[in-house]
């Protein structure tokens, strides 16, 4: 981490005026609300992550400052419309009243399974007859066929632990999880879990964006977003948090 962090303040000075980096104390903080910790997303104990990274360098970049606010994500749009903050970070599909950046990530969803079942097709009515632990909101998010599966599953629940979906997937208390496949790999790892598992991939992705109530504020981030993807930063960023 503390490559990542050392190459991020290079790639900071290029960018910044000299007179903005002599004067951090005038930078304005903004309040940011973000979920709660989903590693390697948003780390909540060190205030790190891709996402929470993607958004500190950016605004820096934007001689900003970024204070993190964490609440749960049910919260967010509540949270956001009560005026009290500057940014939020989330869904693209529940921030159409707001001004937004472009896409800040996107999480690709995948079914796991124990390596020893049958290989089954890349679809929901795979899931028929299992036992099944989907992340908190699944149901909200991934549709309305998927919506119509989970009667026809043995069991299904929806965690906020993540780690506890990929621990009872090797502990073989479920027969499938459902979740993004970089927090997968990330728990995986923890686990030191280097086999034993099946990843289908599925057709859905969710994107989060950065909702503002100000237009410049959006735009200026986006900005600032599309620059940093362009740099060596970025993909330091991209080996540290998503190394397999």
């Amino acid at each position: 981490m503390r490559a990542v962090m050392k190459l991020c303040r290079l790639w900071l000075c290029c960018l910044l005026p000299a007179t903005l980096a002599a004067e951090p104390a005038q930078q304005k903080k903004l309040q940011v609300l973000v979920g709660m910790h989903k590693p390697p997303y948003i780390i909540q104990h060190s205030n790190s992550g891709y996402e929470l990274d993607l958004i500190r360098l950016s605004a820096a970049a934007a001689g900003l400052k970024v204070r993190f606010v964490y609440v749960p994500n049910g919260r967010l749009l509540s949270e956001m419309k009560s005026g009290r903050f500057d940014l939020a970070l989330l869904p693209e599909t529940s921030a159409q009243a707001h001004h937004r950046t472009d896409a800040l990530n996107c999480y690709h969803d995948v079914i796991v399974r124990a390596s020893a079942q049958q290989a089954r097709a890349a679809n929901w009515a795979s899931l028929f007859s299992q036992r099944v632990y989907a992340f908190q909101g699944a149901s909200q998010i991934l549709g309305a066929n998927f919506v119509a599966t989970v009667p026809k599953m043995r069991e299904y629940q929806e965690l906020a632990d993540q780690r506890a979906q990929v621990e009872a997937l090797f502990k073989d208390r479920v027969d499938a999880i459902v979740l993004d496949q970089r927090i997968f790999h990330y728990y995986r790892r923890q686990l030191k879990q280097d086999s034993g598992y099946q990843l289908t991939p599925i057709l859905h992705r969710s994107c989060y964006v950065l909702a503002s109530s100000s237009e410049s504020l959006a735009a200026t981030l986006s900005k600032q977003l599309t620059l940093l993807r362009q740099s060596d930063t970025h993909q330091q960023l991209v080996r540290h948090y998503f190394a397999e």
